[in-house]
Formats: C-alpha cells, sequence, structure tokens
C-alpha cells in the first residue's frame, strides 16, 4: 500500500471529526411561554409579594433612614441571609430594593427573580458580615486591654523587687 500523504486535503478532510447536526427546534421556544419551565414559576413567583419579615426592608435615599432601617431589622436580614436555597422558588426582595434595582439594571435583569433575590440577599450577607467583624473588632479590642491588665497586675504582684525612694537613697 502506498504510504499515507498527510498533507494532503482528502486526508485532512477523513479524520476530520463531523459534528452532529444542531437541533434548532428548542432555541426557538419562549420559556416564559411555556408553562411549568423553571423560568415561568420564578418569574410567577417573583411578582408576588415577599414574607412579611421582608417588606419592611427600606433602601434607597435618604442613607440615613436606610441605615436605621436596617439596624432596626438585623433579626430580618439575618434571617433573610440564611435563605440561600429560595432564590429561585420566592420573593426576598422588598419593594423598596426593587424600585431601587430597577434605576440601577435593566428590565432584562430585573426580570430574572433568581438574580434580583441573590442582590438582595447578598446585601443581607455583606451587613451580617460587617457586624460579625465589628464585634469580632470590638471584642479583640476589649480582650487585649483586659488581658493587659492582668498581666500588669500580676507582674507588680509577683515582683520581687519592692524599692521605694527613701530606701533606694540609703
Amino acid at each position: 500500500p502506498p504510504a499515507a500523504d498527510y498533507n494532503s486535503p482528502t486526508f485532512a478532510a477523513s479524520v476530520r471529526p463531523v459534528a452532529p447536526p444542531i437541533d434548532t427546534r428548542f432555541h426557538m421556544i419562549d420559556p416564559q411561554s411555556v408553562p411549568g419551565t423553571t423560568h415561568s414559576i420564578t418569574t410567577q413567583e417573583f411578582n408576588k409579594e415577599p414574607e412579611c419579615l421582608y417588606r419592611c426592608f427600606r433602601a434607597g435615599p435618604p442613607l440615613v433612614c436606610t441605615i436605621l432601617n436596617d439596624i432596626l431589622t438585623l433579626g430580618c436580614h439575618c434571617k433573610r441571609s440564611a435563605e440561600i436555597v429560595k432564590f429561585a422558588f420566592q420573593n426576598l426582595a422588598s419593594a423598596s430594593e426593587k424600585a431601587l434595582l430597577k434605576e440601577q439594571f435593566s428590565e432584562n435583569v430585573m426580570s430574572q427573580g433568581a438574580v434580583v433575590n441573590f442582590i438582595v440577599w447578598r446585601r443581607s450577607v455583606l451587613l451580617m458580615l460587617f457586624l460579625a467583624s465589628l464585634g469580632a473588632f470590638i471584642f479583640c479590642l476589649i480582650g487585649d486591654a483586659w488581658t493587659t491588665i492582668g498581666h500588669m497586675k500580676d507582674m507588680q504582684q509577683f515582683s520581687t523587687w519592692n524599692v521605694s525612694y527613701s530606701e533606694w537613697k540609703r
């Protein structure tokens, strides 16, 4: 048999992998129009009011009111930060949070309930992380000061060199 010519176009065509034809029937279906799809369930649930605990969140100007509301609703933020599995099944965003996000993002983003839920969930998680970090910093300062004072008292108590100025002068 003749030697194979690896540079010939016929050899290259014979070893080139052939991709199966793409089935385009499913690319023309809009997921929002198909009942029972995940996207339609998410859109339907996202348009409902959130749980009672999540309706109280406030976002937007004035910033002072938002910060005060966040302080008053720390328990609700703590609960929402634990709701990681409910992104696609429930609405986690309050009306004012949705209104603020509509100013920042396009309608394409706002129509995806799981994305909006992730953004507001992330806000609650960041608040909890900030508070945990602040608490750790404060406890560190208090603990260091308390430990230092304790060590100074121990050093003073165990010191054997008690000399007053009058004794030292002699």
